[in-house]
């Protein structure tokens, strides 16, 4: 299925938070093209990445982080 292709492609290539904030949003954009929505796509996981490494903010307020994604956090991490 190409979402298990890419998701396991993705990590390899990006194991953790900060080597994708140390990738270029271009580059960002290009890898996650095949998804659709690939700029908004790029900015928010770049952005929630960042956010995620200062953990200066709660996970409700991070870039990229809407009411779905939080309830599947709270779900999997209580």
């Amino acid at each position: 299925d190409q979402v298990s292709r890419f998701i396991s492609s993705f990590f390899k290539a990006y194991p953790d938070p900060k080597s994708v904030v140390d990738e270029s949003v271009k580059l960002l954009e290009q890898v996650l093209r095949p998804l659709g929505l690939w700029r908004n796509r790029a900015k928010n996981l770049r952005g929630f990445c960042e956010d995620w490494l200062q953990q200066t903010k709660p996970l409700s307020q991070m870039r990229g982080i809407g009411r779905y994604a939080l309830d599947a956090f709270t779900i999997i991490h209580k």
